[in-house]
């Protein structure tokens, strides 16, 4: 491990999980749907800038190098095509672990994924007409379930996997997979979801997520 190698290591995080639900105004149950109004830019634009900013202040480095895994590169590309010059400012190393941009090539990896991409505005519409703007929410059924699912019967779980990431076992590590299961579910917001959804059914990178509204599309992103 880097930390135990001398390394001065900060593990980032994103706004969203059970790790990160503050809120200077907001809550994310009682205005649940302006809390989590929020999708892939807004990682690399806000949270991604804020994380890189407040470890240079603590730490006093000009630079620092950044290893990312899944969505963590996903902020780090983008920030590379729209933000390039705070980058090579504040950036020394990227180093990206499986690493994400539009997965339109994972049709095998990703079953549910694709499964839902033909009606996923009707899903979309379903879930918040219900108001449900949150996905996978911690909650002490899920993670007592889970927890005795892993623990027990880690073929399962691994099983489950393979359905919503990689279809080859052998690549998870099965020795550290019951530890990483212990922080699922963490939540995350419907809208970065679906923002994911949208770009690979249209095959690019796009800005923020698609309201499907002309008016509001207008007023976000100006176009």
């Amino acid at each position: 491990l880097a930390a135990d190698a001398g390394y001065d290591v900060w593990l980032g995080n994103l706004r969203g999980n059970k790790y990160s639900l503050k809120h200077s105004t907001l809550d994310s149950n009682d205005d649940a749907k302006l809390y989590w109004d929020f999708d892939i830019g807004h990682h690399e634009r806000l949270d991604l800038v804020s994380m890189i900013d407040f470890i240079k202040q603590e730490t006093g480095f000009e630079k620092i190098a950044y290893v990312g895994h899944s969505m963590g590169t996903t902020i780090m590309f983008r920030m590379a095509a729209e933000n390039r010059t705070y980058l090579e400012n504040n950036i020394s190393t990227f180093v990206g672990l499986g690493p994400v941009v539009v997965p339109v090539n994972a049709i095998d990896e990703a079953k549910i994924v694709y499964a839902v991409m033909p009606v996923m505005d009707e899903v979309y519409d379903a879930l918040t007409f219900f108001g449900f703007y949150q996905l996978g929410e911690p909650t002490p059924f899920s993670v007592y379930v889970l927890d005795k699912l892993c623990t027990k019967m880690t073929f399962l779980c691994l099983d489950m996997l393979t359905l919503i990431a990689t279809n080859e076992k052998e690549l998870s590590s099965q020795d550290r997979f019951t530890a990483f299961m212990g922080h699922y579910p963490s939540g995350g917001s419907l809208n970065v979801v679906f923002h994911f959804l949208q770009q690979m059914r249209e095959k690019k990178v796009t800005y923020g997520f698609d309201y499907r509204d002309d008016e509001e599309n207008q007023k976000r992103y100006g176009s």
